[in-house]
């Protein structure tokens, strides 16, 4: 598996899925920066179905999201980070690479 880093817009980008990371927040699951154009074409709704599928932002949880034809890539993967304090210490394609088994991630173009 190769997984691609891409500053491309999610609505443009063809892909078998798209990476979100998502932080532990008290209050329950929150979508990590960079993760606003995913919930823009999903109509703001991006914690709401966190919530609704039970994820909590635990540090290497994986969630699931039906993109149900907002986003040209069939799924979402939300990606568990952590606490935001460690959330913020993780690099993030390493994080996803590893959460993901990929041995990989090369920015997109390569």
């Amino acid at each position: 598996m190769t997984i691609h880093t891409s500053e491309t817009s999610a609505r443009d980008l063809e892909a078998d899925a798209l990476i979100v990371g998502v932080v532990q927040a008290a209050d329950g699951p929150r979508p990590a920066p960079g993760s606003a154009d995913v919930d823009d074409a999903l109509g703001g709704t991006l914690t709401d179905l966190l919530t609704a599928l039970d994820a909590t932002g635990r540090a290497e949880e994986i969630t699931k999201i039906p993109a149900a034809g907002q986003l040209p890539a069939p799924v979402i993967v939300a990606v568990g980070l952590g606490a935001p304090a460690r959330a913020a210490a993780v690099r993030m394609s390493s994080s996803i690479r590893r959460r993901c088994g990929a041995r990989r991630v090369r920015p997109s173009g390569c």
